[in-house]
């Protein structure tokens, strides 16, 4: 997440995204995590496949002290977080090299394209509420309004490599504004959101779970956007 400007207003809305991403890690693990297992075998799931819940909300807070809003707080990961942060990069970065040696093995067709893009936008339409517009081949952006917050959401499709279907929400308010924000980048896991997808047959997967990222951050608790 990119703050525009560090405003008092910024700070606020950077720590309410600090505790919406904490309680992202608790839904995600108490529930079988939906939105991370949608991204794929190789995705941020993988980690965290045979571990109890408790253990994955430890290692999800631990990598949420990263953030602006925990610096914000002045809070810093322990001695035995910094622990967990580097268990879980070590895993991660197994995860990373089986994906290179998988990449470019699933491309999205023309028609896989379309498809897609149709299973997403119905799965999409009815949380951002509207119709997006197309910014380019593969790029359409929805805008959402709630109060004085307005909420752009881009969506893009890629042929394959190491992803197929990336989003990210750029956010305008009377007192704040920021970019690149989104489930990943509040859960302290990545810069960005991305799937990576292994045949067709994940498709409605990576819709729902798209559609279900972007529900819980536009509506979610705790409540963002005040």
């Amino acid at each position: 997440m990119w703050l525009i400007a560090e405003t008092d207003g910024a700070r606020e809305f950077a720590i309410r995204c600090y505790h919406w991403g904490l309680e992202q890690w608790r839904l995600e693990a108490e529930n079988g995590m939906p939105i991370l297992r949608s991204m794929g075998n190789l995705g941020p799931a993988r980690p965290f496949k045979d571990l109890p819940p408790d253990r994955i909300i430890a290692i999800g807070r631990a990598l949420t002290r990263g953030s602006k809003g925990a610096k914000f707080l002045g809070e810093k990961a322990s001695e035995s977080e910094q622990d967990l942060i580097g268990w879980f990069r070590g895993e991660r970065f197994g995860a990373m090299f089986e994906r290179v040696a998988q990449r470019n093995k699933f491309k999205l067709s023309p028609a896989g394209r379309r498809r897609l893009w149709e299973l997403v936008r119905k799965a999409l339409d009815p949380v951002l509420g509207g119709v997006p517009e197309r910014n380019s081949y593969s790029t359409w952006e929805y805008r959402t309004d709630i109060g004085h917050w307005a909420i752009y959401t881009e969506v893009e499709l890629h042929s394959g490599g190491d992803w197929h279907l990336t989003y990210s929400h750029t956010v305008c308010g009377e007192l704040a504004a920021a970019k690149f924000v989104s489930l990943l980048s509040c859960m302290g896991l990545h810069s960005q959101t991305l799937w990576t997808l292994e045949s067709e047959d994940t498709f409605p997967a990576s819709a729902q779970g798209i559609a279900l990222a972007c529900d819980r951050f536009l509506h979610g608790e705790p409540r963002i956007f005040l």
